[in-house]
């Protein structure tokens, strides 16, 4: 297996309950004007994310809390939406590592960045995803040699643009698909690990203004019931599209 999608605990990997505290959160960077970030301009504020999922990993809702000046820190369900709805918000509103957030925080209030636990503590107003039953797409048997077969979306608000697109190919994760019988398929990508076999899509969704990936894992054959390895892949797969610039919605289980 890559090294990248390490086997991950129950709480590392996003899970409701108590996380452990080194676990990755997502970081953003929010500021004042659309143009600011390529103007070289400081940010005004900073967004912390945390998905929060079932035990199956399909997405229970999104944690929040941003800091800005003259505010402090605060927790709204409504900025995480409108992050997600509004293609306004998103122009202001930009994804970033740990690093430098960091940094910015330390620019705008010079202190640290609390860690993870302490920003955990300011998530006050879960944004919450509608619980359901999940769909069958695909066939509802399961192959021979495996125990069982899902399918999951995370889906992506935003748009990747042509030099996000390019960076993609640059991995191992995803490649490029060209077939004129499905034109919103733009790559695919495979992993084995152990017993488990997976395999994804990233499609578009409208005009650009949407995008998923499709992950199909076959499970076994073994009947344990939540490898850890399905969580990790699909929070490496959830970063991968994140790192360039999206923003991830929610996660669904579709079978």
């Amino acid at each position: 297996m890559d090294a990248e999608v390490r086997l991950r605990t129950r709480e590392s990997v996003g899970y409701d309950g108590e996380p452990s505290f080194d676990c990755e959160l997502d970081y953003y960077l929010v500021y004042a004007e659309p143009d600011d970030v390529w103007r070289g301009v400081a940010p005004c504020g900073i967004a912390v994310e945390e998905f929060v999922l079932h035990e199956d990993f399909a997405a229970a809702g999104v944690d929040s809390a941003v800091w800005s000046a003259g505010e402090g820190w605060w927790s709204s369900a409504g900025f995480s939406r409108s992050l997600r709805a509004d293609a306004r918000v998103r122009t202001v509103v930009r994804p970033t590592g740990r690093s430098a957030a960091e940094e910015a925080y330390r620019r705008l209030t010079d202190t640290d960045l609390p860690h993870a636990g302490e920003l955990r503590r300011q998530f006050a107003d879960r944004d919450l995803r509608p619980a359901s039953a999940p769909l069958r797409l695909g066939p509802a048997q399961v192959p021979a040699g495996f125990f069982d077969r899902r399918v999951y979306r995370i889906l992506f608000a935003g748009d990747l643009g042509e030099h996000g697109m390019a960076d993609l190919w640059c991995r191992e994760w995803l490649q490029p698909v060209d077939d004129p019988a499905e034109p919103r398929v733009l790559g695919r990508g495979a992993l084995a690990a152990q017993a488990h076999e997976f395999s994804w899509e990233l499609r578009r969704i409208g005009f650009g203004v949407a995008w998923s990936i499709d992950l199909t894992a076959l499970l076994g054959p073994d009947s344990e019931p939540e490898p850890a390895t399905l969580g990790a892949l699909l929070h490496r797969l959830r970063s991968l599209l994140r790192d360039r610039g999206l923003i991830p919605v929610t996660v669904e289980r579709f079978a």
